[in-house]
């Protein structure tokens, strides 16, 4: 499943995939810092989880991409923008267990500056 074909209208900072992260400071050379790697998978697939985690990891990512804070409090903001668009039978009729799991268990970097999980992610902070 493509992340990007789930919320393509979230754009609001964070894209994933052209909607679970298109965002402008790719990932690309930075160092992984590990965080939000090994994150608990949540039960069911649905947009709460998906929305959150996505902008628990645009806000970090950035803020590690430009030396800053200036994301910092703007998860709700991304949440929000996110859960706009995002039904979860969307969500479960794109997504796979395996995907999923992968979206949770990788770090924030590894999901959306690597695409480790094969789901077109990337992200930009713009």
């Amino acid at each position: 499943m493509a992340w990007d074909g789930v919320l393509r209208g979230a754009r609001l900072g964070i894209t994933l995939g052209a909607a679970l992260i298109a965002l402008g400071c790719d990932g690309g050379g930075r160092p992984d810092t590990g965080f939000g790697g090994d994150a608990a998978v949540p039960a069911t697939i649905n947009c709460t989880d998906f929305c959150q985690r996505s902008a628990d990891c645009f806000v970090d990512l950035c803020d590690e991409d430009t030396s800053s804070t200036r994301y910092a409090g703007g998860e709700v903001l991304v949440e929000q923008s996110c859960l706009s668009t995002c039904t979860d039978p969307r969500l479960q009729a794109a997504a796979t267990q395996a995907s999923w799991n992968c979206l949770f268990q990788s770090t924030c970097r590894q999901a959306f500056g690597e695409d480790v999980c094969h789901e077109n992610g990337r992200y930009s902070c713009e």
